[in-house]
């Protein structure tokens, strides 16, 4: 089984990283490889793996050669293949791929998922014999990106016009003003937005752009893990491995959603608020992957039913469909007798994000206070955004809650806290269908929420729900709670459980998860092969990678600013750059029928009687027989290190294409010879 995740288990806690746990626990006839996608190489493991599992570790950000983490790419491979990538491979092999993958993008209206996920394909086949980090560094990609964003704004990048509205031209004195006066009296997003059809992406934008589509598109670098099926987390990047498997081997696909990704990146996006035209882009992208997952997925299971209207608007069929609840385990979260308050007691448990809206919260505490004086409110959960808290702690002093509301802070007991009051509170403006609410009516306690994604579907009859940022209807709902009878309340905490134990158990989350690995592996729900894509005229690649010789380029035009830097929650500092062009020598190029003729016999005689000193000055020989005959005994002259060195600068700058040619073999000799090296 290959589970792929984004952000989450095993680096990170949360809900669905306690999901996954549980997942692998409860099948330990189940070998698990976990393809994780990471914030960088460096965030610790959060849990104790169990001895089913295997980890791939995909770092996303924070990192300069993305294969310096890829398990099957050794440094020889890596060296060799960035050696050998120029302008004109590029050009001719990859920058097609991006133009068709850009228009998939930035036209969204094109809404053909099968012919993008196919491009996704195409563009891993290139990655598996050509270098990622050197492909996107190379001028053609850039300009292929560029000329791409412009045409999608109705621009012609190659009309003599473009200079009126050029973001690259250098500025006037008179805009250079006018900017540092924007800049000192910045407009607010809204004034943006409502004038962003009538602006030119700007410079910054479009690089930060190409630093997004470079970072996440990182896992078509690696090889993907054989599997029976490919079980995804989400309809996100982390789905990009079993599109692929798809593709290449029909492997069976399955999907779940806790949250719906797409509409989760939405409101992200509007939180932080990214410039228009970069937040205009990027939605396009997860809405492209998004998609795609779901039309590759053989079955695609959300949480709830909620979810499921999400999927089928965004192409999910009935035939994909299969809802699978969320369970938890009754053994662990049961009513049990804690030391608690022995005033009402109101409990949350949730981290401090803007998600989980503790302003209501905290604001609902103060209608609650005016029926019931001695209610307390409890929350526990971690504090990740440290920003928020502080919001959320000053408006605490502002409303007087330091009596009645107590930040608990994280918790490894959650039963513990759940039973430490009598009505859990949600307040939540986003949720799938979440562990809050079933395990807190697990422990025999009633829930009052927002009214998001699943909560109506699990709390039923046995508890209230409201409208987001309803302060004074989610209020009413805890005090109607709060002020039953006894023995009605004792009969509303056993129906909660009770519904639980029915519909919610872990037992019943993990049969239906082992009954879909085994149909899917049985080719019971299997789509129709997928026939492999033939996108662009682009030859077969080799099994061991080809010389792909360097050619002049022209100087760059621009030099394009620093990059934009996104809060660091999203985007780590490491920013994508494309470097200026590398420009050989001037040189003479022959045609592709022209042989070169073969050297004379004192040549070659002259280059194998040669010292080091007179060998490195052959190679600099204006004759391009005498230079072909010095890189072919290079490896007889000079150590492993010194050989490799030089036939790299040969590879970079020799202006003959047979030299090249020469050279590129040469050097796969020399490599392919010395497989410890490394």
């Amino acid at each position: 089984m290959l589970l792929t995740t984004e952000g989450t288990y095993p680096h990170t806690l949360g809900g669905v990283s306690t999901w996954c746990h549980t997942l692998i626990e409860e099948m330990p006839e189940v070998d698990f490889t976990i393809f994780a996608h990471m914030m960088n190489p460096f965030v610790p493991e959060s849990y104790d793996r169990p001895s089913n599992t295997d980890l791939v570790p995909v770092p996303i950000w924070g990192v300069e050669e993305p294969a310096e983490y890829n398990p099957k790419m050794s440094p020889r491979r890596v060296l060799m293949l960035s050696s050998m990538m120029d302008e004109a491979t590029a050009k001719r092999l990859f920058c097609p791929l991006l133009t068709e993958f850009l228009d998939h993008v930035l036209a969204p209206e094109l809404e053909d998922p099968a012919r993008f996920g196919s491009v996704l394909y195409a563009m891993h086949r290139y990655f598996r014999n050509h270098d990622y980090r050197a492909t996107f560094r190379t001028r053609a990609v850039w300009e292929t990106f560029r000329e791409c964003v412009l045409r999608s704004y109705g621009l012609d990048p190659h009309a003599e016009s473009w200079e009126d509205v050029d973001p690259e031209a250098e500025p006037s004195p008179q805009e250079i003003m006018q900017r540092i006066g924007e800049l000192r009296h910045g407009k607010n997003a809204e004034e943006i937005d409502a004038v962003s059809d009538q602006l030119v992406p700007r410079i910054f934008e479009a690089t930060e752009a190409m630093r997004l589509v470079y970072r996440l598109l990182t896992p078509l670098n690696y090889e993907i893990p054989d599997a029976d099926v490919v079980h995804a987390t989400a309809a996100a990047f982390c789905g990009i491995p079993g599109i692929i498997r798809k593709i290449e081997s029909g492997t069976p696909f399955l999907v779940t959603e806790h949250g719906v990704y797409m509409r989760e990146q939405m409101l992200f996006l509007g939180r932080i608020g990214f410039p228009y035209h970069l937040r205009r882009f990027f939605i396009q992208f997860v809405t492209s992957v998004s998609r795609a997952v779901y039309h590759y997925a053989d079955q695609v299971s959300p949480v709830c039913h909620y979810n499921a209207r999400w999927e089928t608007h965004n192409g999910v069929t009935d035939e994909q469909l299969e809802v699978i609840y969320n369970g938890v385990d009754p053994e662990r979260f049961r009513p049990r007798v804690v030391d608690r308050p022995a005033e009402p007691t109101v409990v949350l448990i949730s981290r401090v994000d803007h998600l989980k809206d503790l302003e209501t919260a905290l604001k609902v505490a103060v209608k609650v206070r005016e029926h019931i004086p001695n209610v307390k409110f409890r929350h526990f959960g971690p504090s990740p955004d440290k920003q928020y808290l502080a919001k959320c702690r000053a408006l605490w002093k502002e409303l007087d809650l330091e009596r009645t509301f107590e930040w608990m802070g994280s918790t490894r007991d959650a039963p513990g806290a759940y039973n430490q009051g009598d009505v859990t509170l949600l307040t939540s403006i986003s949720e799938a269908f979440p562990y809050t609410v079933i395990e807190a009516m697990m422990c025999g306690k009633p829930v009052v929420s927002t009214n998001v994604g699943g909560v109506p579907e699990a709390v039923a009859d046995l508890g209230h729900t409201a409208r987001i940022r309803d302060v004074d209807a989610l209020a009413a709902g805890i005090v109607d709670l709060l002020e039953l009878a006894p023995d009605a309340k004792a009969a509303l905490d056993a129906a909660c459980r009770e519904r639980t134990l029915e519909l919610f158990t872990i037992n019943e989350a993990i049969n239906a998860y082992r009954t879909s690995y085994r149909d899917l592996a049985a080719g019971v729900r299997r789509h129709e092969v997928v026939e492999r894509p033939r996108l662009v005229p682009v030859p077969d690649l080799p099994a061991a990678p080809q010389p792909a010789w360097p050619a002049p380029t022209r100087e760059p035009a621009f030099a394009p600013p620093a990059a934009f830097a996104p809060p660091a929650a999203f985007a780590p500092p490491a920013a994508f750059a494309p470097p200026a062009a590398f420009a050989p020598p001037a040189a003479f190029a022959p045609p592709a029928a022209f042989a070169p003729p073969a050297p004379a016999e004192h040549e070659v005689v002259a280059v194998a009687a040669a010292t080091p000193d007179e060998h490195r000055q052959l190679l600099a020989s204006p004759r391009a027989a005498v230079r072909r005959g010095a890189v072919a005994h290079i490896g007889d002259m000079f150590d492993l290190d010194e050989s490799i060195d030089l036939l790299v600068r040969v590879l970079q700058s020799d202006p003959d294409a047979g030299v090249r040619s020469a050279a590129g073999a040469a050097l796969s000799g020399l490599l392919g010879e010395n497989e410890e090296v490394g």
